[in-house]
């Protein structure tokens, strides 16, 4: 059973941003560059920043890791990135797509 340390909030929330962080940077910034190029609409950088669900996959690894204390807080902030990514994104990507396409 995973066992929650004091600053598992903490570690939760600086994964969630460092995780979103790495998306804008590997999807959002070429996108926004390269928006013209592949006639992408405005806030196209947005959306794909911010769909960018993630879950199973990671899951997956972070459990396949050797057993230890550091697995154990890997899997615990994997499933605090899934779960804000299920809830979190999940639940507003229609209000950024209404935004970002004026509807």
């Amino acid at each position: 059973m995973i066992k929650f340390a004091d600053g598992i909030a903490a570690a939760a929330l600086t994964a969630v941003l460092v995780t979103l962080f790495a998306r804008w940077l590997t999807v959002g910034v070429p996108v926004a560059f390269l928006r013209e190029l592949f006639r992408l609409p405005a806030g196209a950088a947005k959306v794909l920043t911010w769909a960018g669900l993630r879950g199973g996959i990671s899951v997956a690894l972070a459990l396949s890791l050797p057993a230890g204390p550091e697995r154990e807080t890997i899997v615990a902030l994997t499933y605090c990135v899934v779960v804000f990514s299920i809830l979190g994104q999940g639940l507003t990507i229609k209000r950024l797509l209404a935004r970002v396409i004026g509807g």
